[in-house]
């Protein structure tokens, strides 16, 4: 709508009134009571076709300052006609690059994105730059690298700028035509909702302290309170909210699953730790057994590699005829025994384990530190299992981390000849924190 508003009166066949026949018609008149209503300066009275007027959703010519305009490279049509129609354009035909034109504003507007459109010819390579009234650079939108040329193409800022100047350059010696410019703006609108409650009073809904929409699941007009089954069936009703719930964990970095029940006991469905392991991959065991002769020694010289990943280790072992054992941290190797064997807990996983598990016997404990030097080293357990005995640890409280980078031994000593049955498992695990 041009211009300011004026009062007019009208009957219903569109013909003005005077002000002095505004009044209540009754009888075969009463057609003609007059209508009150809104027309601009050109007698264009308001309605579905001309608006009150409002600011708009985008930068029209009423928004230009025509006198800070700068046409640039181009010639043509004012730069006012590109924000009021599309039949003129402003034109650069020659081989000037970057070519360009500048607007101002009357007002900051709050810039959300540009389209610009060409009745005939393109243009390309088009980088925008927003500005305060100063000149200061607030930020840009750069697409000049962009050779497809366009006859309509929006080009849209991440982050809303509060500009009061815009300039438009296109990077290319090619001809460029503008016959409008569409600068939409972001409205910002602030609102409140309201709910009715069931005495028909209606309350504002509320929001969290981080902007967050605020709800309540206290309360479900006194239905709740019926709801005291321990096993609903009724997932999808207001018992089913009430006193169901679906837990979920984490498979991987990515993947999320629910937890399942045991149908017996109803019970949740879990795993211990160390047989996670297993299914992973990184569970490991070794399993011997030895013919010692009397005063006779087996060593386990066990080594960890260096790095994060620890050794979660359990050994057990039974025996024959009265056996003593020690278990030694930081010694050191003069013959390294053969290849004990290890094996996955998983036997379709391929991973194999890092903790190096060699074996070695000797018929006396000198000749054993001879090749094993545990002087120095120290003892973590040690002790006597009775014939027919079992020694060690099977419990997960029990175990231990291993050092890395270290070197353990696990010595049996035979008081009495007889048979030696050793069972060791640990898997392999880096901390997450």
């Amino acid at each position: 709508m041009s211009g300011n508003p004026a009062i007019t009166f009208q009957d219903q066949t569109g013909t003005p009134y005077g002000i002095k026949r505004l009044g209540v018609k009754t009888g075969t008149d009463k057609d003609n009571i007059p209508i009150f209503g809104l027309s601009d300066s050109g007698g264009n009275v308001s309605g579905p076709q001309y608006p009150i007027a409002v600011d708009g959703d985008s930068v029209y010519t009423k928004d230009i300052k025509s006198s800070l305009n700068d046409v640039g490279t181009f010639t043509g049509a004012d730069l006012d006609t590109l924000f009021n129609n599309l039949d003129d354009s402003i034109t650069d035909s020659s081989a000037t690059n970057p070519k360009w034109f500048q607007f101002y504003l009357e007002r900051p507007a709050r810039v959300g994105s540009i389209a610009l459109v060409a009745k005939t010819g393109n243009f390309s390579n088009v980088k925008i730059t927003f500005k305060d009234r100063q000149g200061t650079v607030l930020d840009t939108i750069d697409d000049s690298a962009n050779n497809t040329k366009y006859t309509s193409h929006k080009y849209v800022e991440t982050d809303a700028i509060n500009a009061c100047c815009v300039l438009i350059e296109f990077y290319t010696a090619d001809a460029v035509t503008v016959s409008f410019a569409y600068v939409r703006k972001i409205l910002t609108v602030s609102a409140v909702i309201s709910g009715e409650k069931p005495n028909g009073e209606f309350v504002n809904f509320k929001a969290t302290a981080n902007g967050n929409f605020k709800v309540s699941l206290e309360e479900f007009d006194g239905e709740v309170a019926t709801v005291n089954a321990d096993r609903t069936t009724n997932l999808d009703g207001i018992a089913g909210l009430n006193t169901n719930a679906m837990t979920f964990g984490r498979i991987s970095d990515t993947v999320v699953k629910n937890l399942r029940s045991d149908a017996s006991t109803e019970s949740l469905m879990t795993v211990s730790y160390e047989h996670h392991e297993i299914h992973s991959g990184t569970h490991f065991f070794h399993n011997d057994v030895h013919d010692l002769s009397i005063n006779a020694v087996l060593d386990y010289q066990i080594t960890t590699p260096a790095g994060t990943k620890f050794s979660h280790f359990l050994a057990s072992f039974n025996t024959e005829s009265e056996t003593d054992y020690f278990l030694y941290e930081g010694v050191t190797i003069n013959v390294a025994g053969a290849d004990a064997g290890c094996f996955n807990s998983n036997r379709n996983s391929g991973t194999a384990c890092t903790l190096v598990v060699n074996e070695i016997e000797n018929s006396s404990v000198a000749n054993a530190n001879s090749d094993t030097v545990v002087s120095g080293a120290d003892v973590l357990k040690n002790g006597i299992i009775g014939a027919g005995r079992t020694g060690g640890e099977s419990s997960r409280s029990n175990e231990l981390i291993l050092k890395a980078d270290t070197i353990y031994c696990l010595r049996f000593v035979a008081s009495a000849a007889g048979y030696i049955n050793t069972h060791f498992e640990w898997y392999e695990h880096t901390d997450r924190n």
